[in-house]
This record gives structure tokens, C-alpha cells and sequence, in this order.
């Protein structure tokens, strides 16, 4: 039987829309992102259309499109996204599946970026939690045993080393390495 991993994702994004809604919403964006490049260009080419299959009612549309643009503004300025500008991108919401548990299982997940900078090899998860910045480090430590066995199933797919995971709460920019 396949072991799933928690996505974590909050169970309201600011306090308007299913905190799974609003989190695909991000990772669809962020999935086709250019962290090289302008940021209110793609801002602007992110429309409501983008959104119609999951929300159907235009106001809610037009906010949770502000949300998510004010959510990525706030990432843009952030220390983690000026890692991703200089960091090569190896994949994006890259499935995996690997044997676990002696063969007896298998690990599924999906690893939001994967990339490498100055010779490392690193994970990216991104959260969009809405919690007040003084519980982010506590939130991620709830996230740990994702961090592990992330870590462990990159390792053993690629036989490369993975220098660090990395949970980054993109309401608040941070980054906390695990």
C-alpha cells in the first residue's frame, strides 16, 4: 500500500479560501516561475482565469488572485527566493516513488523544487500557512519527518548526498532549513 506524505497546507488560506484551493493555486504559479526574471511581469500574466476550474464566483476570484500576488511580492523580496535566483533548477513538483520499509511499501511524494547551488544539491518545500511569523520554526519542526524522508528518498533515486531541505513559508519569506 502506498505511504502518502502530508502536504501540511493550512486549513484556511487567510481565512477566505480551503487551504488547498489557495496552496495549488501557489504551487501551479510557482511551478512554471522564472526566479531569474522580473517579478511583476509574471505577476501580471498570473490572471483569474488561472483560477476559474477551482473558484467560481469572480470577487473571490479577483482576491484570492490579490492574495496570491501579495504572497509572491513578499517571497520576491525574500532571502530564500534570492537563493532560487542563483541556484540551478533541477525540477519542479517532481513526483517520486520509491521502494520503503524493506520493500514491504513505497514512498510516494511530490518535491517542490530541487536545485542546486554551489555544487549542492538541495530541497524546497514550499508552505502557505497562516501562522504569525514567531510559529514558523515551530511549524516546521511539525514538518520534520517529511524533511527526513525526503531527504533519504532523493539520496537514494539520485545516489547523490542532499545537502539541506528547506521549508520556505512564503507569507512571511523565510526559510527554515531541516
Amino acid at each position: 500500500k502506498p505511504m502518502r506524505l502530508p502536504t501540511g497546507e493550512s486549513a484556511a488560506a487567510g481565512g477566505r479560501f480551503a487551504g488547498n484551493v489557495f496552496g495549488t493555486m501557489v504551487h501551479r504559479v510557482l511551478q512554471h516561475w522564472d526566479f531569474t526574471g522580473d517579478v511583476e511581469p509574471q505577476l501580471t500574466a498570473v490572471t483569474a482565469t488561472s483560477f476559474a476550474r477551482d473558484v467560481r464566483d469572480d470577487r473571490d476570484q479577483q482576491a484570492l488572485l490579490e492574495e496570491l500576488r501579495q504572497l509572491l511580492r513578499t517571497f520576491a523580496g525574500s532571502e530564500p527566493y534570492a537563493r532560487l535566483r542563483r541556484a540551478r533548477v533541477i525540477g519542479r513538483e517532481v513526483p517520486f516513488l520509491v521502494p520503503w520499509n524493506e520493500g514491504r511499501q513505497i514512498l510516494e511524494g511530490v518535491i517542490d523544487v530541487l536545485y542546486q547551488l554551489d555544487g549542492q544539491l538541495w530541497i524546497a518545500d514550499y508552505k502557505t500557512d497562516v501562522i504569525p511569523l514567531d510559529q514558523v520554526a515551530t511549524r516546521a519542526d511539525a514538518y520534520g519527518e517529511q524533511a527526513r524522508l525526503y531527504r533519504e528518498a532523493v539520496g537514494r533515486s539520485l545516489g547523490e548526498p542532499v545537502a539541506g531541505f528547506e521549508f520556505i513559508f512564503l507569507r512571511h519569506g523565510v526559510a527554515i532549513t531541516a
